[in-house]
């Protein structure tokens, strides 16, 4: 029996989703990040969504398919709807941590490319 601590969470199994869709060509990242930011406009949501967006990123930075960056604007985007609900709810931190941010993707951050990917890296290491 998986103990608690094992099961995976809902972000990571839509992260998987997400990765294995467009690995395998089934989803475009375009489409999958427009939809995200439709589920994104509920504060309540908002923080599952770049939570779910970022891991997804970070699985398919080895392979940067086309539009990768705007899934990593979505998440930073979700991020900063989720710290707007937490700050005027005054609970506890619902956004991606900066502890939460993939090695890859704070790497990403701290380089000095000028890509929309590594802009995008940045965008979301300040929000979070």
């Amino acid at each position: 029996m998986t103990s608690v601590a094992q099961r995976p969470t809902y972000q990571s199994l839509a992260a998987d989703a997400i990765t294995q869709g467009v690995a395998s060509n089934a989803f475009k990242l375009n489409r999958i990040a427009e939809s995200l930011g439709y589920a994104a406009t509920d504060p309540v949501a908002a923080a599952s969504v770049a939570h779910a967006a970022m891991l997804a990123t970070a699985a398919l930075l080895p392979v940067k398919p086309t539009n990768l960056h705007l899934l990593l604007e979505q998440s930073a985007r979700a991020a900063a709807t989720g710290l707007a609900k937490t700050a005027s709810t005054s609970a506890a931190s619902s956004g991606p941590s900066a502890n939460a941010i993939p090695p890859a993707i704070a790497a990403l951050a701290a380089a000095s490319a000028r890509t929309k990917l590594a802009e995008a890296a940045r965008l979301l290491t300040q929000v979070a």
